[in-house]
């Protein structure tokens, strides 16, 4: 288990997409805003802004679950933490 810093909703995208309300372009868009809106600190704002214009870019799905692993990757990072207490990662992604 880990302690997550910051939280990133995405299920009423992906449920929007799923139910055919939003289009895979559409919602790579709604993502990069969100991720945006973050402002995560240094080192990881660089990379966030990064992959916030990979979800711009987005035409198909393949390219979603491409930008989509990055971003997994990125909130997977782990934080410094005393030895005491639960591991500290970066975000928590909420997708479903």
């Amino acid at each position: 288990m880990a302690d997550w810093i910051y939280k990133l909703q995405l299920k009423d995208l992906h449920d929007g997409y799923k139910g055919g309300s939003i289009t895979i372009d559409k919602l790579g868009i709604e993502v990069s805003k969100r991720l945006r809106k973050m402002s995560l600190p240094e080192p990881y704002d660089f990379e966030a802004e990064d992959i916030a214009s990979d979800f711009e870019d987005v035409q198909d799905v393949e390219d979603y679950d491409a930008a989509l692993e990055r971003l997994y990757d990125l909130a997977d990072s782990k934080i410094t933490t005393p030895d005491d207490q639960m591991q500290r990662k970066l975000m928590w992604v909420n997708t479903f």
